[in-house]
């Protein structure tokens, strides 16, 4: 299951790679088994994919991938998060979260992924329905077919998501924006499951706290 997601990852990159240059290095020591991509401009505050491969030793695979647009334009939160084994998919998180202003990538986002429906859904806890959109995916045990329909719909929301936030211009509602960014952050560290995933898969506690904190920078 995990070939699919891997390519995605390719592709996430290529596309972060090809609007804003090559990835930059995180200002912390990675584990040795935890990749991350950094992207930044004058518009991208951050783009991340992090990537933990523990395929060999536990039979896991987790990405994360993050686009935030500088407060100074008003573009909502891309995310896309996966945990797969080879065999069954455990979960896909994936969402354009809104900000200040509805955007014509949430507009778009809402339109391709409303025949989208899977047929195992993951609960969402209070801290993620303080964010997400209501047309959030939380995918549990996604068959074949619908892992491919994830990654597409990944894939061009993320080129959608890119393609606007290059044609904007600055507003005048920086703080409050920046506010709305902050709230997406804090309730963002209060998701237990994520940091226990990545205790389990290994990765010390101080290390992954210091991770947190750069992964979810507002």
């Amino acid at each position: 299951m995990w070939d699919e997601f891997i390519r995605l990852s390719e592709s996430f990159s290529i596309l972060f790679e090809g609007h804003f240059g090559k990835a930059t290095k995180v200002p912390f020591q990675e584990h040795p088994d935890h990749t991350n991509l950094v992207y930044t401009s004058d518009k991208l505050a951050l783009g991340h994919i992090s990537i933990i491969d523990k395929r060999e030793e536990k039979g896991l695979w987790m990405m994360h991938v993050a686009a935030y647009p500088d407060p100074n334009y008003l573009m909502p939160v891309f995310g896309y998060d996966v945990v797969t084994s080879k065999k069954k998919v455990t979960g896909v998180f994936f969402d354009v979260s809104p900000t200040l202003h509805p955007s014509k990538t949430e507009k778009y986002f809402q339109q391709i992924t409303k025949p989208f429906t899977p047929e195992r859904t993951r609960t969402l806890p209070s801290w993620a329905e303080q964010i997400f959109s209501p047309h959030m995916i939380a995918a549990s045990m996604p068959d074949q077919n619908q892992i491919k329909q994830l990654s597409y719909l990944g894939r061009i929301t993320l080129t959608h998501w890119i393609e606007e936030l290059q044609q904007l211009e600055k507003h005048t509602e920086y703080y409050q924006q920046k506010e709305f960014l902050h709230k997406y952050c804090k309730n963002q560290l209060q998701n237990t499951n994520s940091k226990n995933v990545m205790l389990s898969l290994g990765l010390d506690e101080d290390y992954v706290d210091t991770f947190k904190k750069y992964q979810f920078p507002y």
